[in-house]
């Protein structure tokens, strides 16, 4: 896994307090897709989860509920090591203003391993 906090920014803040994430009725997890990758989506606040999941149609239709994803830096390391694991790209970002946002922290799955020992 990569773990690249933006070095303009402090992370440390926003890591040590409690980040959130969508889980569904069956396991999954609540993802952003692009056109090339998958990205877990993280949340400050289990009400902006609860926001989201509402303004999505989430919470009704796929029992999408809010967890806690970490509570410190350590229990992030250790979230983003397992979905990056997973295959799960990720970034938190911090929305400044209606258009502007700034990425805190990007993580990206391990390289594959293409070469044959």
């Amino acid at each position: 896994m990569s773990f690249s906090p933006d070095p303009s920014g402090s992370p440390a803040d926003l890591l040590a307090a409690p980040l959130w994430h969508l889980e569904f009725a069956d396991g999954s997890l609540c993802v952003a897709q692009d056109e090339e990758e998958f990205y877990l989506v993280l949340f400050t606040s289990s009400e902006r989860a609860d926001q989201f999941a509402s303004e999505n149609d989430l919470a009704n239709e796929s029992s999408a509920s809010a967890v806690v994803f970490s509570r410190t830096e350590a229990e992030f390391r250790q979230g983003v090591e397992q979905v990056a694991d997973g295959g799960l790209h990720g970034a938190i970002i911090d929305p400044d203003g209606e258009e502007d946002e700034h990425v805190v922290v990007r993580f990206l799955p391990p390289p594959d391993d293409d070469t044959d020992a």
